[in-house]
């Protein structure tokens, strides 16, 4: 199969331990391009999160971001697909919200928006050192996140860390029975929610009929939950070794480490 188009999870999957693109991955994503194969970012990350090895790629155009709701255009400059929560589906969200502990993040216009008092608290709610690290980096943290929400007509994703399992199930029960929603998650308890018919799949789909490219011919890597419809979409679904079990049951293939340069093996072995 000659496949035109690799869409790839970032952290855990392409990122390295340190969160950043390895100089292997970043080589491999040039000789991709030389063959005419589009290398797309798709991560469940905020534009504004993705780190400078990868945005400043000079072989990179498109990214899908916010678990597939915006498509990010870098030679135009603009967001070329969006599928955002709002009105009252928006409103659903903002009257859970405070029934329960959570550390709150939105993603809005291409921006990672954190409860900054809560935040400084992040241990309290199970959230790991790399998570943390990457998000003092990359997110704005508001020091009134409920008034921001209310004055907020457009969220791309929530990202909900809880403190409690129990309150994490009893959420998602309220937003499945709500409906409108997409529910997801990289980490066992937060959850990540965008609108219903979104998600990464959904974006590949948008993207690759975009392109004039089928999905027979498109290349899916992932590490987490919020990649199995990434890789139900595409042509050839790959699950590096350190995904979860959940992601390996709907992987074609499995294939290295993160840390052992995946996007290099994908090139070496498969393309």
């Amino acid at each position: 199969m000659a496949y035109k188009i690799i869409f790839c999870d970032l952290d855990g999957t392409a990122l390295d331990e340190h969160a950043e693109l390895s100089r292997e991955n970043a080589e491999a994503i040039h000789a991709l391009a030389a063959r005419g194969i589009l290398f797309v970012p798709t991560t469940g990350r905020a534009l504004g999160e993705i780190p400078a090895s990868v945005r400043e790629h000079p072989d990179i155009r498109y990214f899908i971001t916010s678990n597939g709701t915006a498509i990010w255009d870098q030679q135009e400059g603009r967001f070329i697909e969006k599928s955002c929560i709002s009105g009252e589906r928006l409103d659903v969200i903002r009257g859970m919200i405070p029934d329960y502990i959570i550390l709150r993040n939105m993603h809005r216009n291409g921006v990672s928006c954190f409860d900054g008092p809560a935040f400084a608290n992040y241990p309290y709610y199970s959230m790991t050192d790399y998570y943390h690290d990457c998000l003092v980096d990359f997110s704005e943290q508001l020091d009134d996140f409920s008034d921001e929400l209310k004055k907020t007509t457009e969220v791309e994703m929530f990202a909900l860390f809880f403190k409690y399992k129990e309150e994490l199930q009893a959420f998602a029960e309220r937003l499945t029975t709500a409906g409108g929603f997409h529910i997801t998650s990289s980490t066992e308890l937060a959850l990540e929610i965008t609108i219903a018919g979104a998600g990464k799949g959904a974006a590949i789909q948008k993207f690759a009929a975009r392109m004039g490219v089928s999905l027979e011919e498109t290349i899916g890597i992932g590490d987490s939950k919020n990649d199995i419809t990434m890789l139900e979409a595409v042509g050839l679904g790959l699950a590096v070794e350190n995904a979860c079990d959940a992601l390996k049951e709907h992987a074609d293939r499995q294939i290295c480490r993160n840390d052992e340069h995946p996007i290099r093996y994908v090139w070496e072995h498969i393309v």
